[in-house]
Protein backbone atom coordinates (compact mmCIF):
# COMPACT_ATOMS: atom_id res chain seq x y z
CA UNK A 1 0.00 0.00 0.00
CA UNK A 2 2.54 2.59 1.20
CA UNK A 3 4.29 1.34 -1.94
CA UNK A 4 1.57 2.20 -4.20
CA UNK A 5 1.21 5.84 -2.16
CA UNK A 6 4.97 6.05 -2.70
CA UNK A 7 4.20 5.28 -6.18
CA UNK A 8 1.65 7.54 -7.89
CA UNK A 9 1.78 10.21 -4.72
CA UNK A 10 1.65 13.16 -7.99
CA UNK A 11 -1.59 11.91 -8.78
CA UNK A 12 -3.37 11.68 -5.26
CA UNK A 13 -2.20 15.40 -4.71
CA UNK A 14 -3.48 16.19 -8.01
CA UNK A 15 -6.88 14.12 -7.37
CA UNK A 16 -7.11 16.02 -4.01
CA UNK A 17 -6.93 19.66 -5.14
CA UNK A 18 -8.76 18.54 -8.09
CA UNK A 19 -11.43 17.44 -5.10
CA UNK A 20 -10.81 20.59 -3.09
CA UNK A 21 -10.90 23.22 -5.97
CA UNK A 22 -14.41 21.47 -7.09
CA UNK A 23 -15.87 22.02 -3.67
CA UNK A 24 -14.62 25.80 -3.94
CA UNK A 25 -16.47 26.41 -6.60
CA UNK A 26 -19.45 24.82 -5.89
CA UNK A 27 -19.46 26.82 -2.80
CA UNK A 28 -18.57 29.69 -4.36
CA UNK A 29 -21.25 29.55 -7.21
CA UNK A 30 -24.15 28.42 -4.49
CA UNK A 31 -23.50 31.49 -2.23
CA UNK A 32 -23.13 33.65 -5.34
CA UNK A 33 -26.80 32.42 -6.59
CA UNK A 34 -27.79 32.94 -2.79
CA UNK A 35 -26.77 36.63 -2.58
CA UNK A 36 -28.72 37.16 -5.90
CA UNK A 37 -31.78 35.52 -4.40
CA UNK A 38 -31.90 37.54 -1.74
CA UNK A 39 -31.06 40.58 -3.33
CA UNK A 40 -34.14 40.06 -5.70
CA UNK A 41 -36.13 39.49 -2.68
CA UNK A 42 -35.22 42.89 -0.94
CA UNK A 43 -36.19 44.18 -4.84
CA UNK A 44 -39.43 42.61 -4.41
CA UNK A 45 -39.82 43.53 -1.24
CA UNK A 46 -39.61 47.22 -2.05
CA UNK A 47 -42.06 46.78 -5.13
CA UNK A 48 -44.35 45.42 -3.11
CA UNK A 49 -44.17 47.95 -0.08
CA UNK A 50 -44.94 50.57 -2.62
CA UNK A 51 -47.66 49.42 -4.56
CA UNK A 52 -49.12 48.63 -0.99
CA UNK A 53 -48.97 52.48 0.09
CA UNK A 54 -50.33 53.67 -3.34
CA UNK A 55 -53.26 51.11 -2.87
CA UNK A 56 -53.97 51.98 0.42
CA UNK A 57 -53.70 55.82 -0.92
CA UNK A 58 -56.18 55.12 -3.49
CA UNK A 59 -58.57 53.48 -1.28
CA UNK A 60 -58.56 56.08 1.29
CA UNK A 61 -59.89 58.39 -1.68
CA UNK A 62 -62.54 55.97 -2.53
CA UNK A 63 -63.55 56.07 0.84
CA UNK A 64 -63.62 59.62 1.13
CA UNK A 65 -59.92 60.76 1.19
CA UNK A 66 -59.67 59.55 4.92
CA UNK A 67 -61.41 62.38 6.48
CA UNK A 68 -62.00 62.04 10.13
CA UNK A 69 -65.76 63.07 9.35
CA UNK A 70 -67.99 61.76 7.01
CA UNK A 71 -71.11 62.65 5.25
CA UNK A 72 -73.77 59.65 4.94
CA UNK A 73 -76.47 61.75 3.56
CA UNK A 74 -75.84 64.79 1.80
CA UNK A 75 -79.98 66.10 1.23
CA UNK A 76 -79.73 66.00 5.26
CA UNK A 77 -76.72 68.20 5.51
CA UNK A 78 -78.22 70.62 2.88
CA UNK A 79 -81.95 70.82 3.81
CA UNK A 80 -80.62 71.47 7.51
CA UNK A 81 -78.87 74.27 6.51
CA UNK A 82 -81.33 75.76 4.28
CA UNK A 83 -84.32 75.62 7.33
CA UNK A 84 -80.86 77.83 8.75
CA UNK A 85 -81.20 80.25 6.06
CA UNK A 86 -85.30 80.36 6.60
CA UNK A 87 -85.37 81.15 10.11
CA UNK A 88 -82.71 83.96 9.95
CA UNK A 89 -83.96 85.24 6.33
CA UNK A 90 -80.53 84.86 5.03
CA UNK A 91 -79.42 84.17 1.89
CA UNK A 92 -76.41 81.97 0.75
CA UNK A 93 -74.74 83.26 -2.11
CA UNK A 94 -72.45 80.66 -2.33
CA UNK A 95 -71.82 77.01 -1.29
CA UNK A 96 -69.07 74.73 -2.58
CA UNK A 97 -67.11 71.95 -1.38
CA UNK A 98 -63.31 72.44 -0.20
CA UNK A 99 -60.56 71.30 -2.22
CA UNK A 100 -58.66 69.25 0.23
CA UNK A 101 -61.57 68.28 2.57
CA UNK A 102 -64.36 66.75 0.90
CA UNK A 103 -66.66 67.00 4.29
CA UNK A 104 -66.14 70.69 4.48
CA UNK A 105 -68.57 72.79 2.50
CA UNK A 106 -66.82 77.06 2.24
CA UNK A 107 -69.98 79.04 2.61
CA UNK A 108 -70.13 83.05 1.49
CA UNK A 109 -72.64 85.66 2.80
CA UNK A 110 -73.38 88.87 2.39
CA UNK A 111 -75.62 90.33 5.06
CA UNK A 112 -75.57 92.58 8.90
CA UNK A 113 -73.84 91.37 11.36
CA UNK A 114 -76.56 91.15 13.97
CA UNK A 115 -78.20 88.95 11.17
CA UNK A 116 -74.62 86.83 11.00
CA UNK A 117 -74.85 86.04 14.43
CA UNK A 118 -78.15 84.91 14.55
CA UNK A 119 -77.35 82.63 11.70
CA UNK A 120 -74.37 81.12 13.36
CA UNK A 121 -75.88 80.93 16.96
CA UNK A 122 -78.27 78.63 15.11
CA UNK A 123 -75.98 76.87 13.03
CA UNK A 124 -73.55 75.70 16.33
CA UNK A 125 -76.91 74.32 17.61
CA UNK A 126 -76.04 71.44 14.85
CA UNK A 127 -73.15 69.36 15.26
CA UNK A 128 -71.01 70.83 13.41
CA UNK A 129 -67.47 72.51 13.27
CA UNK A 130 -66.88 76.17 11.68
CA UNK A 131 -63.66 77.50 10.99
CA UNK A 132 -61.44 79.93 8.68
CA UNK A 133 -64.21 83.02 9.39
CA UNK A 134 -63.63 86.29 7.63
CA UNK A 135 -65.87 89.36 7.75
CA UNK A 136 -64.98 92.29 5.45
CA UNK A 137 -66.93 95.11 4.33
CA UNK A 138 -69.23 95.15 1.73
CA UNK A 139 -72.25 98.28 1.60
CA UNK A 140 -71.39 101.02 4.36
CA UNK A 141 -73.78 103.13 2.49
CA UNK A 142 -76.56 101.15 4.75
CA UNK A 143 -77.83 101.01 8.18
CA UNK A 144 -77.09 98.52 9.63
CA UNK A 145 -73.76 98.29 7.30
CA UNK A 146 -73.47 94.69 5.22
CA UNK A 147 -70.64 92.73 5.27
CA UNK A 148 -69.18 90.65 2.97
CA UNK A 149 -68.71 87.43 4.78
CA UNK A 150 -67.16 83.74 4.43
CA UNK A 151 -66.42 80.66 6.72
CA UNK A 152 -66.27 76.50 6.45
CA UNK A 153 -68.22 74.00 7.87
CA UNK A 154 -67.33 70.82 8.79
CA UNK A 155 -70.69 68.50 9.62
CA UNK A 156 -70.38 65.82 11.78
CA UNK A 157 -73.50 63.17 12.03
CA UNK A 158 -74.77 64.71 9.20
CA UNK A 159 -75.08 68.02 11.19
CA UNK A 160 -77.47 66.33 13.63
CA UNK A 161 -80.01 68.30 16.19
CA UNK A 162 -77.35 69.53 19.40
CA UNK A 163 -79.59 69.53 22.54
CA UNK A 164 -77.89 71.33 25.88
CA UNK A 165 -77.77 74.58 28.06
CA UNK A 166 -75.13 75.78 26.48
CA UNK A 167 -77.09 76.30 23.07
CA UNK A 168 -79.73 77.68 24.72
CA UNK A 169 -77.80 80.55 26.52
CA UNK A 170 -75.84 81.34 23.33
CA UNK A 171 -79.29 81.93 21.78
CA UNK A 172 -80.71 83.74 24.32
CA UNK A 173 -77.33 86.17 24.29
CA UNK A 174 -77.97 86.69 20.32
CA UNK A 175 -81.31 87.91 20.70
CA UNK A 176 -80.52 90.91 22.98
CA UNK A 177 -81.28 93.88 21.25
CA UNK A 178 -79.06 96.76 19.83
CA UNK A 179 -75.63 94.90 20.27
CA UNK A 180 -72.65 97.13 18.70
CA UNK A 181 -71.25 96.10 15.23
CA UNK A 182 -66.97 96.27 15.59
CA UNK A 183 -66.78 95.58 11.82
CA UNK A 184 -68.44 99.07 10.40
CA UNK A 185 -65.45 100.10 7.93
CA UNK A 186 -65.98 103.29 5.64
CA UNK A 187 -63.63 103.97 2.61
CA UNK A 188 -61.48 107.44 2.52
CA UNK A 189 -61.27 109.49 -0.95
CA UNK A 190 -58.40 110.76 -2.56
CA UNK A 191 -58.55 114.09 -0.46
CA UNK A 192 -59.42 112.21 2.68
CA UNK A 193 -63.73 112.74 2.92
CA UNK A 194 -65.09 109.81 4.21
CA UNK A 195 -67.04 108.18 1.15
CA UNK A 196 -70.24 105.65 1.85
CA UNK A 197 -69.75 103.27 -0.63
CA UNK A 198 -70.11 99.80 -1.46
CA UNK A 199 -67.05 97.68 -0.88
CA UNK A 200 -66.93 94.95 -3.54
CA UNK A 201 -62.56 93.93 -2.58
CA UNK A 202 -63.99 90.12 -1.13
CA UNK A 203 -66.87 89.96 -3.37
CA UNK A 204 -64.57 90.79 -6.96
CA UNK A 205 -60.44 90.08 -6.99
CA UNK A 206 -58.67 92.75 -8.00
CA UNK A 207 -55.26 91.52 -9.20
CA UNK A 208 -53.59 94.32 -10.77
CA UNK A 209 -53.19 97.81 -11.98
CA UNK A 210 -51.18 98.60 -14.69
CA UNK A 211 -50.55 101.41 -17.76
CA UNK A 212 -51.12 101.33 -21.92
CA UNK A 213 -49.38 104.83 -22.95
CA UNK A 214 -51.76 106.98 -20.48
CA UNK A 215 -54.35 104.94 -20.39
CA UNK A 216 -54.89 102.75 -17.02
CA UNK A 217 -56.26 99.57 -17.06
CA UNK A 218 -57.51 97.63 -14.06
CA UNK A 219 -57.27 93.62 -13.67
CA UNK A 220 -60.64 92.36 -11.77
CA UNK A 221 -61.59 88.96 -11.83
CA UNK A 222 -59.22 87.65 -14.74
CA UNK A 223 -60.47 90.40 -17.06
CA UNK A 224 -58.68 93.61 -18.10
CA UNK A 225 -61.09 97.30 -17.68
CA UNK A 226 -60.28 100.73 -18.74
CA UNK A 227 -61.77 104.00 -17.28
CA UNK A 228 -65.25 104.09 -18.92
CA UNK A 229 -66.10 100.43 -19.40
CA UNK A 230 -69.00 98.21 -18.23
CA UNK A 231 -67.85 96.60 -14.90
CA UNK A 232 -70.88 94.46 -14.82
CA UNK A 233 -74.91 95.23 -16.47
CA UNK A 234 -75.38 99.39 -15.63
CA UNK A 235 -71.79 99.61 -13.31
CA UNK A 236 -69.27 101.98 -15.16
CA UNK A 237 -65.01 101.59 -14.39
CA UNK A 238 -65.57 105.43 -13.24
CA UNK A 239 -61.98 106.04 -11.63
CA UNK A 240 -58.83 103.26 -11.85
CA UNK A 241 -55.97 105.45 -9.36
CA UNK A 242 -53.22 103.70 -8.05
CA UNK A 243 -53.68 101.01 -5.79
CA UNK A 244 -57.99 101.70 -6.36
CA UNK A 245 -60.71 100.92 -8.81
CA UNK A 246 -63.83 103.23 -8.47
CA UNK A 247 -67.49 102.44 -9.97
CA UNK A 248 -70.37 103.95 -10.14
CA UNK A 249 -74.28 102.84 -11.19
CA UNK A 250 -76.34 105.46 -12.04
CA UNK A 251 -80.38 105.01 -12.57
CA UNK A 252 -83.82 106.41 -11.92
CA UNK A 253 -83.05 105.49 -8.28
CA UNK A 254 -80.05 108.04 -8.14
CA UNK A 255 -76.21 106.96 -7.69
CA UNK A 256 -74.65 103.72 -6.32
CA UNK A 257 -70.20 104.14 -5.92
CA UNK A 258 -68.34 101.56 -5.42
CA UNK A 259 -64.66 101.01 -4.51
CA UNK A 260 -62.33 97.90 -5.34
CA UNK A 261 -59.04 97.23 -3.23
CA UNK A 262 -56.11 95.08 -3.54
CA UNK A 263 -57.30 92.06 -0.72
CA UNK A 264 -54.53 91.53 2.01
CA UNK A 265 -52.51 88.34 2.55
CA UNK A 266 -52.56 86.64 5.56
CA UNK A 267 -49.48 86.76 7.88
CA UNK A 268 -48.05 83.40 8.54
CA UNK A 269 -47.94 83.39 12.39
Amino acid sequence: MEAFVHRHQPLIISVMYLVFGLLVFGYSAFYSTQTAWRSDALVLNSILTTENQTMQVAARKLDGDGTKFKIKSLPSVLSRLNNLAKQTEIIIHELTPDTEDQATFNIRLIESYAKLLKFLSLLESLDVSIHNIEIHPYDTSVSPPIHAISFSVTPKNDAARLQGDRILKLSQRVGQPNKRNPFQRFAASSIGKIEKVIDLSWVHKLSGIGRIGDQRYATIDSKDYQQGDEFRKGVIVEKIASSIVRLVKKDANGTVRYVLKFRKKKKNK
